[in-house]
């Protein structure tokens, strides 16, 4: 419950205090109840502006999402050092706290490629940089440095194989070039994956139109991966958007979002087809590894993801950060089920 206790930027009320103001039930809320009961909640299907390239580099107007991706963020890394003079201090006796972040990023990018290449979903983003305002200089070499880390993937496994090489790096770095980093603690969110047969569907509505049935992942969180999360099968229709979003540019055709809500209108029309797959689909949302090993093995455009990492950039040795997160999971142990990937 700590978010709710979290205060907005802007005015500084809690969450709780918005969402009472809002006229959320908060008594419920704080005991844990549900709001709405799942079971009188039909399929949820969301249209939703793409917010990268994909669809305008591919010529489409609209696409079907087939999940989104999980990940794990740290807000702040800093990496501590020591300053000295940029002509002063040679190279063995330096202590360059962003050098040392550069060769984390550096290995985490490598691995990128690398697990990218073996058809995994996989995006990595440091959006945050920066040394001391108060202290830093063209002949400093700085003492600290604080940066973010942005890890994504449709696949859990992918995400704990990244986690586990960054904490290993990390204790190698620290050892190699005598630093200190201070991790915090992992923001994580899981990945939600489309319902398989609600893809299908919207797939055919798709093509009924006359539109390219084309399937490609979600990068950013959306509301339909809280209800997938929750049990209730989800899926997503994506609109082209030219320079994607979080950009001033961004703009959105009207034409392509009327070719997406034919497409959702094709696909509530065919009701009938639908109504005796509602329990064989909350069945399957149960079970979240038999959803996950069904949409990474049927619909990953890239092929089956291995997630183990090439020696050369899974080596180095384990120092205190690696001992630390040593068999420790990002997500909870239902992943290790039988056949999981």
């Amino acid at each position: 419950m700590e978010e709710l206790v979290s205060r907005h930027k802007g005015d500084g009320r809690t969450l709780f205090e918005h969402m009472e103001a809002a006229g959320v039930d908060m008594t419920a809320v704080g005991a844990g109840r549900p709001l709405l009961d799942r079971e009188a909640i039909t399929p949820y299907v969301e249209v939703h502006i793409e917010q990268g390239p994909v669809l305008i580099e591919r010529n489409l107007p609209a696409a079907i999402v087939s999940g989104i991706r999980g990940n794990f963020r740290y807000k702040t890394i800093s990496c501590f050092g020591e300053a000295g003079h940029s002509g002063a201090v040679p190279l063995a006796y330096r202590h360059d706290p962003v050098l040392a972040m550069a060769e984390l990023l550096n290995v985490l990018d490598a691995a990128w490629h690398d697990l990218v290449a073996k058809g995994c979903h996989l995006v990595v983003t440091s959006g945050m940089v920066s040394t001391d305002q108060q202290k830093h200089a063209l002949s400093r070499i700085p003492d600290s440095v604080h940066f973010s880390l942005d890890v994504r993937s449709q696949d859990r496994e992918t995400l704990e194989t990244m986690h586990a090489l960054m904490l290993k790096h990390v204790a190698r770095i620290e050892q190699e070039r005598a630093v200190r980093f201070e991790l915090g603690t992992p923001l994580r969110t899981e990945p939600a994956l489309c319902d398989p047969s609600l893809i299908n569907e919207l797939l055919r509505a798709a093509e009924a139109v006359g539109v390219e049935p084309a399937l490609l992942p979600s990068g950013g969180g959306h509301d339909a991966a809280v209800f997938a999360h929750a049990g209730v099968p989800a899926g997503m229709i994506f609109i082209r958007n030219r320079n994607g979003s979080h950009n001033p540019q961004e703009a959105m055709e009207i034409a392509d979002f009327a070719i997406a809500t034919t497409v959702l209108h094709q696909f509530l029309m065919n009701p009938a087809k639908r109504s005796g797959k509602i329990n064989a689909l909350r069945q399957t949302m149960k079970d979240p590894d038999t959803m996950f090993r069904s949409i990474t093995e049927h619909h990953s455009p890239e092929g089956q993801c291995s997630a183990g990492l090439s020696r050369r950039r899974n080596g180095g040795p384990g120092g205190r950060a690696a001992r630390q997160g040593a068999g420790q999971r990002l997500f909870p142990a239902r992943d290790r089920h039988p056949g999981s990937r």
